[in-house]
């Protein structure tokens, strides 16, 4: 079988990585914050977890590319902490 690529946005709608009261984003959930130390400013640094669904679960997936454009959002670049795989139920 040929290879295919899917290009696939998971923009999770985080613009800052710190903030005094974790929320989450417009795609993702909180997934760890923690205040900083000695910081007086309530601020925390916070990473968010995003779930995608594979709309082709049926093909392997043999590589991600994790890719910033640089427009909009000034304090949040992606970075790809991890990744867990599960296989969903009907």
């Amino acid at each position: 079988m040929e290879p295919q690529r899917l290009h696939q946005s998971a923009w999770v709608g985080v613009d800052n990585w710190v903030n005094a009261t974790p929320q989450n984003g417009k795609n993702s959930t909180v997934a760890w914050a923690t205040a900083f130390p000695n910081d007086k400013s309530k601020d925390q640094a916070i990473a968010y977890q995003y779930i995608w669904a594979n709309p082709h679960p049926e093909l392997e997936i043999t590589s991600i590319d994790i890719a910033y454009p640089g427009t909009g959002a000034t304090y949040a670049v992606p970075v790809l902490l991890g990744i867990t795989t599960a296989t969903m139920g009907k």
